[in-house]
């Protein structure tokens, strides 16, 4: 029997249910793996990045704190310069001896460490180089003479001369006294440019005669003028110049003494950035090595030079391991790929329990992602609503309702002009009170929000606080004669008349004060009570209303709060007056303090520091303020004409509603309906317009 053909078919089936096997048992455990590892990788390359970047931001922190501790050091050294300025302008002829007193006695290498010294050049010219020696002799140097730079590379005989006339202290000065630093050209560049300027210089990188070849210094340099610290016009600046201050920086010393354990844990180079030669380095203590590790570059300047500051730490940690995040991610990823693909492969027995565990896991991925963009998406549109409402309700809701309110008033005026009947007169006036109480709602939810985003902005400046007591009292004067109460201002204290404050809020907390004092008071006074203590102001605000419990205080300044008591429940109110308020006072490094007892009334206590000028005026009484009628002025028709006005607004309702206004002032008015149309118009017939 020929079997070759059935041996085959059933070689290929073993075969089949064989990789079958394989996919039913072991691929959901490598899909599985994989994907823990992936996540596992994408997760340890997240941290790291996040890891390097703290660490060059935490290396980029000390960069800035080294070029702070370089810019403090070369400040002590400009002082060091000026005294020393001082110095020799303040005598004609300063000897040897003074200059010596003067060094020591002052302890310049003990105060000032870092330089090589603090050196007096002279400026002499040619000519008088004679004189200039007998000069030299006569304040103590009699050996001396003049000698050439070290390096010397200028030979034009005609230039002035340079020369080193003080230099440090007598131990340190020999080789330098005497020696005619202009005739280097990088030496003679800076104490040019200095008297070009009339300002300190700091010169380009030079090798100065104590140095090893290779190394570098800089020069800071300040020209001395004679009786004067400077003159604007250069030519006048050359005939005036006698000679410079200057220092040497030892570099070296300068970043040991200032950096310390700095200089330990950091690599630091800096160079001096030239546009024409590029960068030269100052200072390196990076040797030859690369430097391709983490690294923070910061450009900065030291008087007028530009320079590169380069920072890296002396070890460069694994970002793998040189954080607690990305230790726990290491350790966290391998167990939990380990715990997963275990948990895999038991839940992968049967081909069932796979389908439905990859079924389930993948439902829940992805409800996950969904929910999370979803979250995402809503708190970006809620941050966005907010700011768009926050930048646009002031104009888009004030703007309508101070038609809305200036309306009303013209429709007043037009009532009473017309004598209508009193039902009229009501339906104005509701709509009055209602616009002013919409007002006052919208206002204080934009003063609420803009305190609580740190959007409020507080101007502080010396202003009259008794001006500010008295329009408080003028404003809150009529509600007061309304309800028949009595407001008045006593002084328990003399008062100063002028204070450091903000005038404005300061207006806006009393009047709140003073109109909760009125709404909630049926009989008797407001009495508006100033003190001062020496270290602080008191505005005490004391009614005779219904008073307050005490178990209800702690939520006066809640927002949006409302005793639940009858009598406040009578009166309209947004609940954020009090809330602002001392917001308002805490901004203001003041408080609010309150005392009240049910039935007896209410205090409300402004407190502010007592920020005065010395002399300020002290007063006892607001002069200016007597009864007054208590009536309203309104504006009579005029028939002469007062003038013609051009008015630009794009709004046709504040177009009608101004336009209202000035013609009830006796004005003739026309109307542009855009600021480039008024310009046109007013272009086209000057002398027609007197506004």
């Amino acid at each position: 029997m020929n079997t070759r053909g059935v041996n085959s078919k059933e070689r290929a089936i073993g075969a089949g249910s064989q990789w079958a096997r394989f996919v039913d048992g072991y691929l959901p455990i490598v899909i599985v793996l994989t994907i823990c590892l992936a996540t596992w990788l994408v997760a340890m390359v997240i941290v790291g990045r996040t890891t390097h970047t703290r660490n060059v931001e935490k290396l980029e922190l000390r960069a800035i704190e080294i070029r702070d501790r370089l810019e403090d050091r070369i400040a002590d050294y400009t002082t060091g310069m000026e005294l020393l300025r001082g110095f020799m302008g303040a005598s004609e002829l300063v000897t040897a001896e003074e200059w010596e007193r003067l060094y020591t006695s002052s302890d310049f290498d003990g105060h000032y460490p870092g330089v090589w010294g603090f050196s007096y050049v002279k400026r002499v010219p040619v000519s008088e180089t004679d004189s200039f020696l007998q000069e030299m002799e006569s304040i103590g140097y009699g050996d001396f003479s003049i000698r050439p730079h070290w390096n010397t590379d200028l030979q034009d005989e005609d230039l002035d001369q340079f020369i080193i006339q003080y230099h440090s202290t007598s131990k340190t000065n020999k080789k330098l006294i005497g020696v005619d630093v202009g005739r280097n050209e990088q030496n003679r560049e800076v104490y040019e440019r200095s008297l070009e300027l009339g300002r300190m210089c700091m010169s380009k990188p030079i090798q100065l005669m104590q140095q090893s070849p290779g190394e570098r210094s800089l020069i800071l340099v300040l020209p001395i003028y004679d009786g004067v610290e400077q003159t604007p016009v250069v030519e006048m600046r050359r005939a005036l110049h006698e000679g410079w201050i200057a220092v040497p920086l030892n570099i070296h010393e300068l970043f040991t003494q200032e950096l310390g354990d700095l200089e330990g844990q950091f690599l630091i180079e800096l160079s001096s950035k030239d546009e024409g030669a590029g960068t030269t380095v100052i200072y390196s203590n990076m040797g030859d090595g690369k430097r391709d590790g983490m690294h923070a570059v910061l450009e900065t300047r030291l008087i007028d030079a530009a320079f590169l500051l380069e920072v890296s730490p002396r070890v460069q940690s694994s970002v793998w391991l040189s954080s607690r995040a990305s230790v726990a991610v290491l350790i966290a990823g391998g167990l939990l790929s380990a715990l997963i693909t275990t948990i895999t492969w038991s839940l992968t027995r049967t081909r069932r329990k796979a389908v439905e565990l990859a079924r389930d896991m993948t439902s829940s991925i992805r409800q996950s992602e969904r929910r999370q963009r979803v979250l995402a998406l809503q708190a970006t549109s809620a941050n966005k609503a907010k700011s768009d409402f926050l930048a646009n309700m002031s104009h888009e809701i004030r703007t309508p309702m101070t038609a809305i309110l200036g309306y009303a008033d013209m429709l007043d005026d037009l009532v009473r002009e017309q004598q209508q009947g009193e039902e009229y007169c009501e339906a104005v006036h509701s709509i009055q009170r209602s616009g002013k109480h919409l007002m006052m709602i919208i206002n204080d939810v934009l003063d609420l929000s803009k305190i609580e985003s740190g959007k409020f902005s507080i101007d502080r400046s010396m202003c009259d606080i008794i001006d500010t007591i008295r329009e408080v009292y003028t404003t809150m004067r009529m509600n007061a004669y309304r309800k028949g109460l009595d407001l008045s201002v006593e002084f328990d204290t003399a008062f100063p008349s002028q204070v450091v404050t903000d005038a404005y809020r300061v207006r806006q907390v009393l009047i709140n004060l003073v109109g909760n004092a009125i709404k909630f008071t049926e009989k008797g006074s407001v009495r508006i009570v100033l003190s001062d203590d020496g270290e602080n102001l008191r505005v005490s605000v004391i009614d005779t209303g219904v008073g307050i419990e005490r178990e209800s205080l702690g939520q006066l300044f809640n927002p949006f709060e409302q005793l639940d008591n009858s009598s406040n429940r009578s009166h309209e109110g947004t609940g954020l007056g009090l809330t602002i308020s001392q917001h308002l006072a805490q901004l203001l490094d003041g408080r609010i303090d309150v005392e009240s007892d049910p039935g007896d009334g209410s205090t409300f206590t402004l407190v502010l520091p007592r920020e005065c000028v010395d002399g300020v005026a002290l007063v006892n009484s607001l002069n200016s303020v007597e009864d007054e009628q208590l009536s309203q002025t309104r504006v009579a028709h005029r028939s002469t004409n007062q003038g013609v006005v051009l008015l630009a607004e794009d709004g046709a309702d504040n177009q009608r509603l101004i336009a209202h206004m000035l013609r009830k002032g006796g004005y003739e008015i026309e109307i542009a309906s855009n600021g480039q149309e008024a310009v046109n118009r007013y272009i086209g017939n000057k002398d027609r317009f007197d506004l």
